[in-house]
């Protein structure tokens, strides 16, 4: 029997993947050309959209620390993958005049080994290691999860402390939480959740007071750190990055992440209209990442198919920003809901052509006398 998805948590899904374009919308900006106010405004939807990530893997291992994992679904996970990277890859090379270099060619073609999308190789990575972090999960007492949570987040924050400052050390993970040893954590955090039943333990309005919160302080921070190093008003020897707080293995934007996390797991939709919408809607999210992120489309697609610098001083500039993101969330849905559809038909072919070629090989090799006591064919 097929288990029924949780709208919630589906809906959370679809958030994310929406504040991941967000994230790409400033990434991709000119900020020195941004007035103050829009600059702070940019800043703030940055920080509430930075947990993005993190809730995304968080979802990934709260359903997979209980399902079945197997090299047929990440082949099927990792498809469309290729399909975009070599799809655009060859509409690129049609229609415009880029040179495209041989190590970069190599890039598009093994888009996941080669690390072309990095979220896809770290997911893969994590996905290989589901079957033994279920076994650590499933196999150990609350006591003994808790501590392996505690100092796995423990290193985590130090990593990021000592990662955003000038301070050398040798102990400590740099990728910022763009590494699988953050995404391992996460996952753990999601299988322990689940394994506890920790949705219902705490109110809906303390967790979104509690991202706010959070959002505020780290926002706060970010200020507050960038006029210290730019007044050199910090011990000269000692500096801290701006992104101390925001980065994905820092302290606040794991709270974030938690609280959206548990915020959504407790939101039950009863329409069944909406309902329909949102499972319609959350099994196209990857496509939206695969598709916007290909390299050769990526800045093309937000400088100038959205032309996001044309609105830097605009007095509308946080509403643009939220409609183009919605606009782009919308062609991508489109597009991947397409190639789902030309997957399937594909599918439905190799079928026929399968059943039919079964059929001949049958009439072709019929046996012309069976003997039952023998319980073997006989041919003349």
């Amino acid at each position: 029997m097929k288990k029924e998805r949780k709208a919630g948590i589906e809906i959370l899904r679809i958030l994310s993947m929406y504040m991941v374009l967000i994230l790409h919308y400033k990434l991709h900006q000119n900020v020195s050309s941004l007035t103050d106010i829009n600059y702070k405004i940019a800043n703030f939807v940055d920080i509430l959209c930075v947990c993005a990530v993190n809730c995304y893997v968080l979802i990934s291992g709260y359903f997979l620390s209980k399902g079945e994992t197997s090299i047929k679904k990440l082949i099927k996970t990792l498809s469309p993958v290729w399909f975009y990277s070599i799809t655009i890859l060859i509409v690129n090379l049609l229609l415009t005049e880029d040179v495209i270099k041989y190590n970069n060619l190599l890039k598009f073609i093994f888009p996941v080994t080669l690390g072309e999308y990095w979220f896809v190789l770290s997911y893969t990575l994590l996905y290989l290691l589901t079957p033994f972090l279920k076994k650590v999960i499933d196999n150990s007492e609350r006591k003994e999860l808790k501590s392996l949570i505690i100092i796995l987040l423990f290193f985590s924050f130090l990593s990021n402390f000592l990662g955003n400052s000038n301070i050398n050390s040798n102990i400590i993970d740099k990728t910022r939480g763009y590494g699988i040893i953050w995404l391992t954590t996460l996952f753990i955090c999601a299988g322990y959740i689940r394994k506890y039943k920790l949705e219902n333990k705490i109110p809906k309005k303390f967790l979104l007071l509690s991202y706010i919160c959070s959002s505020i302080l780290v926002y706060i921070s970010f200020l507050s750190i960038k006029y210290l190093n730019d007044n050199n008003i910090l011990i000269h020897s000692i500096k801290f990055k701006a992104t101390l707080l925001s980065d994905y293995n820092s302290i606040n934007i794991f709270i974030n992440s938690i609280c959206l996390f548990l915020l959504f797991l407790q939101i039950d939709i009863k329409n069944k209209f909406i309902k329909k919408i949102i499972l319609f809607i959350s099994p196209l999210t990857f496509g939206v990442y695969i598709i916007h992120c290909n390299p050769l489309i990526f800045k093309k697609i937000y400088v100038e198919l959205l032309q996001i610098q044309k609105y830097t001083t605009s007095s509308n500039y946080l509403i643009i920003m939220l409609l183009k993101c919605a606009l782009l969330f919308i062609v991508c849905i489109s597009i991947e809901k397409l190639r789902q559809l030309i997957f399937k038909l594909i599918g439905l072919i190799i079928k026929k052509i399968q059943s039919k070629l079964k059929k001949w090989f049958w009439i072709w090799y019929e046996p012309r006398f069976f003997d039952k006591k023998e319980a073997r064919f006989y041919y003349e």
